[in-house]
C-alpha cells in the first residue's frame, strides 16, 4: 500500500538494504529459514572458546588478560606509588594496616571471523559442499551472536581480486 493513496500497488516491500542503500527485493515465496527452533535452542547453549584470553578491543563479554574497571572483582595486590587511590580497599587497610589495590576483570569484545570456501571445488555432491559450508558458518555465526560477539563473514573464491589504485 502506498502512504498517500492507501492502495496496494502490488510492489513488494524491500526485504533488506544492500550496500550503497539499494533495496533488495525477494519473492514472497522464498523461505529464509535455515534452522528449526529446536536446533537454534541447542546452539544457544554452546560457546565459542578462545585458545587464549583476549588481548585488546572494545568492552564486551569476553574475559581479557588485562585488569581493569568492571563490576567483577578479581584479586588484590600491594599498593605501589602511582596507583589510583580510588582503587584502594580501605576496609582491608583498617584490618591489616597495609594498603591493597582492588583488581577487576576486564571484559572485551571479540570478532569472530568466518571464512567460507566458495571455490569451484565446493560445487560437488548433492547437496553440494558449499551448502554445508554455509550452514556450518551460519551455525557458528549464530553461536557467536548469542554470545554477543561481532561476526565477520567472507567467501573465498580462489581468485585474487585486483586492487584498484587510489584516486
Amino acid at each position: 500500500m502506498t502512504e498517500r493513496t492507501g492502495l496496494d500497488t502490488g510492489a513488494p516491500s524491500p526485504a533488506a538494504v544492500a550496500p550503497g542503500g539499494r533495496p533488495v527485493f525477494l519473492p514472497s515465496e522464498v523461505d529464509l529459514t535455515v534452522f528449526d527452533e529446536a536446533f537454534l535452542r541447542q546452539l544457544e547453549r554452546l560457546l565459542l572458546l578462545m585458545r587464549s584470553p583476549v588481548r585488546g578491543g572494545l568492552k564486551g563479554g569476553r574475559r581479557s588478560v588485562k585488569r581493569g574497571q568492571s563490576v567483577e572483582f578479581a584479586d588484590y595486590r600491594d599498593y605501589s606509588l602511582g596507583d589510583d587511590l580510588r582503587q584502594l580497599d580501605w576496609n582491608v587497610y583498617a584490618r591489616l594496616e597495609k594498603l591493597f589495590v582492588k583488581l577487576f576483570v576486564e571484559e572485551e569484545d571479540v570478532t569472530v571471523t568466518l571464512l567460507i570456501d566458495a571455490s569451484a571445488s565446493m560445487a560437488t555432491g548433492r547437496p553440494d559442499k558449499l551448502t554445508f559450508a554455509k550452514r556450518a558458518a551460519a551455525a557458528l555465526g549464530y553461536i557467536g551472536l548469542a554470545s554477543e560477539d561481532r561476526i565477520a563473514v567472507s567467501a573465498l573464491t580462489g581468485r585474487v581480486a585486483r586492487r584498484r589504485a587510489a584516486l
